[in-house]
């Protein structure tokens, strides 16, 4: 069985959403009956704070002139809803300048595939004139796209769907200056911040002059805006996670550049030995956050890159190679925040007090906030005893004969055994591009049972695209859609964790074996980085 948990929100620097701000509740009887009746959660209305046009600022109060009136944000603000500014600046491509809004079949395809819980403003962003032209044409289009819709989804979304009478620079000052600061467009969360947009490119839209040209080959896609307000669900449904469990706080960094300053090493306090033996889980909390003055695209780091957590050891406080807690993936340019599962890493900090960690592979123009996060759930058992088994290597032909059967002690007192493997293929040379595009199956077998990590979906254009719920950073400036073998750009690596208990027997010896297949003989480079080991719960 695979264990997965999926990562959490983009936030500034503080533990829960917001921080330094006064909340008061906008209480409308319509807000409470659709955050309730859909299911969503109801966030506060934020009246002081870090308010502002910069990404993760906080939305002032803006009043949108409409083709239906005024549009007040306070007004019509429900606590479990976002709002997306969709501009006529989006085109079609480099080679093709028609903005997306003018084409029918985007705008219907963003409000058909559209999370149910958003607000589209459009926009045009001309320097001259009146918007007339642009208003008339936008009704038409909606209008047109509602009029296939039924009765009940045409009443829906009629109301969600607002077109303004002026231009952007004439809007209110921040939102004006919003529009144009993070890039084309902005958005606001769940937790009404500022968000700006990622890359609308479209996977399933290859262009073949396009490649021809030198350019990114792939076309915008309007209805990719949606997967940013995916993300923001998604965000708001991990901080319910996060706010139904007490944690004890560990803070590793906070906005840290950690490339920039070389302060790749830390130490921190944990609590007692005493005080850790009580914890059956923990969460590694990463955040990485760029430059708000400036786009992402630039300003964050620009490459998909493996990025880990290690625990060092205590007598050897400079060996911090072998105790991994935690691994992720960078974004092609773009913000993001995760959580990774470590629970079965525990013992590795059983003895508390100060220990020194080290993040390896940290980015220029990412600023890092890093937390470890203990608490007691109440698992069956708790993680005590941990004993290391294989390492990865270079996916040649003699990676198996590299990885011999393994003698496991199972100690007297142990009540259950999880086989833990972190794992990803990394590299590739010609061919199937292994280890990173292929499906390597690696099979570990213990007391007469089989356990499989595979990877089915190799190929899949979009399987890292439909793991945006998980926690992949959605629009990305690179092929962030490809879903790779055990891993996707922007996202944390999630554990394979295997139950054995019933395959293993307490003060007794079990034989654990290794091997891997991958359908073929040739191997053609790229390497496994995996580390494995067995936990214990008592």
């Amino acid at each position: 069985m695979r264990t997965l948990i999926s990562t959490l929100l983009l936030v500034a620097c503080s533990g829960g959403e917001t921080s330094s701000t006064q909340t008061s509740s906008i209480p409308t009887e319509t807000a409470s009956d659709l955050c309730e009746t859909e299911g969503w959660t109801r966030r506060p209305w934020i009246a002081e704070g870090n308010t502002g046009p910069l990404r993760r600022q906080i939305a002032a109060d803006f009043t949108v002139p409409t083709h239906r009136g005024d549009w007040t944000f306070s007004e019509h603000f429900t606590g479990c809803e976002s709002v997306v500014f969709v501009p006529d600046s989006f085109t079609v491509s480099p080679l093709d300048d028609t903005p997306l809004v003018e084409l029918r079949a985007d705008v219907r395809a963003m409000v058909e595939t559209g999370p149910r819980n958003v607000h589209y403003v459009f926009v045009t962003m001309a320097t001259a004139g009146g918007a007339a032209p642009f208003v008339d044409s936008m009704v038409e289009r909606i209008e047109g796209v509602l009029s296939r819709f039924s009765e009940e989804e045409r009443a829906w979304w009629e109301p969600r769907l607002h077109i303004s009478t002026v231009r952007a620079d004439r809007l209110d000052d921040w939102v004006a200056e919003a529009l144009t600061t993070g890039g084309d467009g902005f958005a606001i969360d769940r937790f009404q911040r500022v968000r700006g947009f990622g890359s609308l490119a479209d996977v399933t839209r290859f262009d073949a002059q396009l490649d021809n040209g030198g350019f990114w080959p792939w076309q915008d896609n309007l209805a990719y805006l949606n997967h940013e307000v995916r993300y923001f669900n998604h965000e708001s449904d991990r901080q319910d996670e996060l706010d139904a469990i007490d944690f004890t706080t560990v803070t590793l960094y906070v906005e840290e550049d950690v490339a920039g300053t070389g302060k790749a090493h830390v130490t921190a306090e944990l609590p007692s030995a005493a005080t850790m033996a009580g914890f059956d889980t923990l969460w590694v909390d990463l955040t990485h956050t760029c430059d708000p003055t400036r786009v992402e695209v630039g300003n964050c780091d620009a490459w998909d890159a493996v990025q880990t957590v290690f625990l060092c050891e205590v007598d050897d406080p400079e060996s911090c190679g072998d105790l991994e807690l935690a691994r992720y993936i960078t974004t092609y340019h773009r913000e993001g925040r995760w959580l990774a599962d470590a629970s079965l890493m525990l013992p590795m900090l059983r003895e508390g007090g100060l220990q020194r960690f080290h993040l390896r592979g940290a980015r220029f123009g990412h600023e890092v906030t890093l937390r470890l996060l203990l608490a007691n759930t109440g698992k069956p058992s708790v993680p005590y005893a941990i004993t290391p088994m294989w390492e990865g290597g270079s996916f040649t032909a003699d990676y198996d004969s590299l990885h011999p059967p393994i003698e496991l002690d199972v100690p007297a007192d142990a009540v259950s055994a999880h086989l833990v493997v972190v794992l990803s293929g990394h590299g590739f040379g010609n061919g199937p591009n292994c280890a990173e595009f292929c499906d390597h199956q690696h099979t570990f077998t213990v007391g007469g049972s089989s356990f499989v990590a595979e990877h089915p979906n190799m190929g899949d254009q979009q399987g890292c695209l439909n793991q945006i719920e998980q926690g992949t950073v959605p629009n990305q400036s690179g092929t962030w859609w490809f879903e790779r073998s055990s891993w996707c750009p922007g996202k944390q690596v999630d554990p394979w964790v295997f139950d054995i208990t019933d395959q293993v027997t307490a003060g007794q010896t079990s034989t654990v074996s290794y091997a891997t297949n991958w359908g073929a003989t040739t191997f053609y480079g790229g390497s496994i980085l995996m580390r494995s080991w067995v936990t214990f719960g008592k």
